[in-house]
């Protein structure tokens, strides 16, 4: 091997190291590194705002949904309970995985419409409902004789009560008796329970024509429920107790072709458990129950709207077993 080779090798071998070029190469791949992290968080970033999006979008869907069918219940509930009181104005509030439902409530009498109260329900996207944390009852007041009675704690008038026909009551309340200290310029509501159950052909027979029935008292209760409320002395409310409207629009509509009959009132039970309402077990029991009672006659009471002269035709009529003041409003 020539002197002159081996001088050019180790001439090459002997160089510096290139520094500057190394930096070089690292620079660029520096570069295309944080390129392909910058392209790849963009990437992640705008797919999960997309299924970020996709998610709410979903969760508000299915939440306004639950909202809707937990409002439809409340007014299929309210349809064959709370005798006279509607729902309107109902406010929807939703959140993350829940929201709350506000509607008012409001009493017809007559052809006067008052106010009756808010309620403030939440549901949820998992299908639940309840009321709000918080005291839900009225005011309840005892009275000497051993009666109590319940005031509305919103508007302070009175709520309806009723005395179940096979219940044993040491006292009852007998509103009729107070009747003639109410001024005749008045409308007055009033909650008939009758000494027994009868059709309804038979009550419309039995109810004198000059009061204005607005709303049926229907035996939801089996013997072995009954005999878990022998020993109670206290009435039921209308809140809890179940009927229907004489009127499939009692709202706004007076048409005798609107009348309704039990078979309705079946119908419209049967149609809640088939639709697997929020209350379905309330409604199954309650349509076992009718099962039960039908061949006795369903109807065990009724409310009744009028004036003082007119109402005063129920007085000592023997079917009568109890009557309890609801309501008062103006005429005009």
């Amino acid at each position: 091997m020539s002197n002159e080779h081996y001088n050019d090798h180790t001439d090459a071998a002997d160089e510096p190291f290139d520094t500057q070029k190394l930096q070089t190469i690292v620079k660029k791949a520096q570069r295309k590194s944080l390129l392909r992290t910058a392209i790849t968080s963009t990437v992640v970033f705008f797919a999960a705002a997309i299924l970020l999006f996709i998610g709410y979008i979903i969760i508000r869907n299915t939440l306004n949904e639950q909202g809707y069918h937990a409002l439809a219940s409340r007014e299929h509930l309210k349809k064959i309970s709370g005798p006279n009181t509607y729902i309107i104005s109902a406010q929807f509030q939703p959140r993350l995985f829940k929201g709350e439902m506000e509607y008012m409530l409001v009493k017809k009498m007559e052809d006067r419409i008052i106010p009756w109260g808010t309620v403030n329900m939440e549901y949820s996207i998992f299908g639940t409902m309840s009321k709000r944390f918080g005291s839900h009852e009225d005011v309840q007041i005892y009275e000497s004789n051993g009666t109590s009675r319940v005031f509305n704690k919103q508007t302070g008038e009175r709520e309806l009560l009723f005395y179940h026909p096979s219940l044993p009551y040491t006292s009852m309340i007998n509103d009729l008796t107070v009747l003639p200290a109410i001024p005749n310029d008045k409308y007055i509501e009033i909650g008939l329970s009758f000494d027994k159950s009868y059709a309804l052909e038979e009550v419309e027979r039995l109810l004198p024509d000059e009061v204005h029935v607005t709303w049926y008292w229907v035996n939801t209760m089996d013997a072995e429920e009954l005999a878990g409320f022998h020993d109670d002395q206290q009435p039921l409310r209308a809140e809890t107790s179940y009927g229907f409207d004489r009127y499939r629009d009692g709202l706004t509509a007076n048409d005798p072709a609107q009348k309704q009959t039990e078979e309705d009132f079946i119908r419209f039970v049967k149609t809640a458990i088939e639709q697997k309402d929020y209350y379905i077990s309330e409604y199954q029991r309650i349509y076992n129950a009718i099962e039960k009672n039908k061949k006795d006659g369903l109807i065990i009471g009724a409310v009744v709207t009028g004036t003082r002269e007119s109402l005063l035709t129920l007085k000592d009529q023997p079917f009568i077993r109890a009557a309890v003041l609801g309501a008062t409003v103006d005429q005009f």
